[in-house]
């Protein structure tokens, strides 16, 4: 009976010292006492939010102590997501409440307040993890294979995606054509026109615009019509990105499990992301369908005994991985990343050959294939979002840190007075207008270009940049760090704000008035008002409806990158990496992104993480325990 009435006493102590931590707010309270300060740290106004606080409290506790022993590896995992989970909420609180990271640590009083916080958050999250953990491996007993022949498969996934995505096909005729397309279209035509208004770039990934660029000029000598050479390049994009879909379902249906096969099915059909990027004149379809393809690849190799591998695979892993390459400008780390994770792939010395020779491929092709035809390289600040932001934010919040003779070696490169005023945390845009790279003023022929292109200060000489940039750093390491949590919070804190999913490109399409070329001219964004209207109450009813509204938030996808990692290697199954490591790629370019929060950045999660679950949830299955 006492100890009973101790353990009661226990989980009410440990439920009052959660309910106390998960109330700690992170708002800006000034000129008020240590005590003051207390209370309106701790103070919740929110009736739900309460309630919310006392239910996620008790229920934690309970599952606590009534945790099932695992392994310790599984301890561990659960530990350090939990860790990761719990520094992201941290942080996004503190800067989406304060606009800085400083009241995480401004004062003692700050610190012991934040550690009180993220311990808690930590001890939640972590029973949670735990106890999802123990659930999905009782869900996962069962097993259900496919025992057709593998075109029937292929093919029934490929009808079954052709009629869900039509109704996608109709309501965007004939496709959404917005600024990146057009700008491919020009920048296509601009070689053989001889124009110098456009000039050809790597910006938009070659491969991409050579496509797209010669499907619009067969239908338009076909049709001698706008809107029905888009839709050739349309009908292209869907056939081309269902049918990778379609033999990814196949290799899952065959190689791990009936039932994930048909889920995943109903997701790419009903999820509008894909079939809207299919029906939208732009270079994001290919790389989703190249991430798909590849994806299926090393699905096949992880599940299917080394002994048995089929060198038709070998030549598939091939060109998918070339695609990913080709499709995406960092798409050559994609395949970098999975070549390191291949080391714990046992047996597998072909397919480290087989990446390594689409990696010399893809380096070869972007390194001199690019300028034999001539193609001028992107422009060098697109991939210096982070050190140009930080010394924009220095500029504007700490200008003294920078001498004069610093502020004169930065003119050479930027406006320093402008990019001051100019800085806005979520989106560089602003602070990359003010680099100096005259782009539209280059002229003349390739070589001419390419003499011009070089010798730009931003290109000459990016060492001194950069110098200059590691000189600020040592004067400003908080600045510097608090600038690029700054930039990229919404991709890991939970956030409702769902407004960027569909403004890249608009639904009507949207480009800039000096894209607007004769190439372009006679495109009809909307065929009739009606068409257009229902365009946006169908794009705005899907991304307010409860729960599904949350597929549409970019913290989400990145959060279950993290949980399907952790699962797998709580498995102790090493030989996965080769599938992780690919996946962690996509979250580095999110951190090292233009914009904070834009959807796009995570699609190639929508297709990598059910993957790596549905790997992970299926892993005894086919007796694989013994392969790889």
């Amino acid at each position: 009976m006492i100890n009973k009435i101790k353990r009661k006493g226990w989980w009410i102590f440990q439920s009052i010292v959660i309910i106390f931590g998960l109330s700690i707010n992170f708002k800006l309270v000034e000129n008020t006492n240590n005590i003051e300060y207390l209370i309106e740290r701790f103070r919740v106004t929110d009736l739900t939010t309460e309630i919310v606080i006392i239910v996620l409290s008790t229920f934690s506790v309970i599952l606590f102590h009534s945790i099932y022993p695992m392994k310790l590896i599984v301890k561990i995992m659960c530990l350090v997501t939990a860790s990761i989970y719990s520094f992201f909420i941290i942080i996004g609180l503190a800067l989406s409440n304060s606009g800085s990271i400083y009241l995480i640590f401004n004062s003692p009083l700050n610190i012991i307040l934040s550690l009180y916080f993220y311990l808690t958050i930590l001890f939640v999250i972590y029973n949670f993890l735990y106890w999802i953990y123990s659930k999905l491996i009782l869900f996962s007993s069962r097993k259900e294979l496919l025992s057709y022949k593998s075109m029937k498969i292929w093919f029934l996934f490929f009808i079954g995606l052709c009629i869900c995505w039509l109704p996608m096909v109709l309501l965007l005729y004939p496709g959404i054509w917005g600024w990146d397309g057009m700008d491919q279209i020009n920048q296509f035509y601009s070689v053989t026109s001889g124009e110098v208004h456009f000039y050809l770039t790597n910006h938009h990934p070659y491969t991409t615009t050579v496509i797209m660029g010669n499907l619009f000029n067969v239908g338009l000598k076909l049709f001698h019509n706008t809107n029905k050479a888009i839709s050739l390049v349309i009908l292209f994009n869907n056939i081309y990105l269902i049918s990778s879909f379609s033999y990814l379902l196949y290799i899952i249906s065959r190689y791990c499990d009936k039932r994930y096969s048909k889920y995943l099915f109903f997701f790419f059909a009903f999820f509008p992301i894909f079939s809207f990027w299919a029906n939208t004149f732009d270079k994001t379809c290919y790389f989703l369908g190249a991430i798909s393809f590849f994806y299926a690849e090393l699905v096949y190799f992880i599940k299917m005994d080394y002994k048995s591998w089929n060198k038709v695979h070998f030549l598939t892993l091939f060109i998918a991985a070339c695609l990913v390459g080709l499709t995406r400008n960092d798409g050559i780390f994609y395949v970098l990343f999975t070549l390191i994770g291949s080391v714990f792939l046992k047996n597998s010395i072909n397919v480290k050959l087989v990446l390594t020779g689409a990696l010399i491929g893809i380096f070869i092709f972007n390194r001199f294939g690019l300028t034999m035809l001539k193609v001028l390289p992107t422009e060098p600040m697109e991939s210096m979002q982070v050190p140009m932001q930080q010394i924009a934010l220095t500029l504007k919040e700490n200008p003294r840190s920078l001498s004069n003779e610093n502020k004169k070696q930065l003119s050479k490169f930027l406006d320093v007075q402008a990019m001051a005023h100019m800085y806005t945390a979520n989106n560089y845009d602003a602070v990359k207008s003010t680099i100096k790279f005259p782009q539209w003023k280059f002229k003349g022929d390739f070589n001419s270009r390419e003499k011009q292109f070089n010798n730009v200060p931003i290109v000459k000489d990016k060492g001194e940049l950069y110098s200059i940039w590691f000189n600020l750093l040592l004067k400003n390491k908080l600045l510097f760090f608090d600038s690029f949590l700054a930039g990229n919070y919404n991709y890991y804190f939970p956030t409702t704000d769902v407004s960027l999913v569909w403004n890249d490109p608009p639904l009507n399409g949207g480009a800039s008035k000096y894209e607007y070329t004769k190439y372009i001219d006679g495109y009809t964004p909307s065929v009739n008002q009606f068409q257009f209207y229902l365009r946006i109450f169908f794009m705005k009813s899907i991304t307010v409806l409860p729960v599904f509204n949350l597929l549409f938030i970019p913290m989400l996808w990145n959060w279950l990158l993290i949980f399907v990692s952790a699962l797998l290697l709580m498995q102790n199954l090493k030989r996965y990496l080769i599938i992780i490591f690919p996946s962690l790629i996509v979250f580095i370019v999110m951190l090292m992104g233009p914009v904070n929060g834009a959807l796009r950045y995570c699609f190639p999660l929508m297709i990598i993480v059910p993957i790596l679950f549905i790997v992970g949830i299926t892993n005894n299955f086919n007796g694989e325990k013994k392969y790889g």
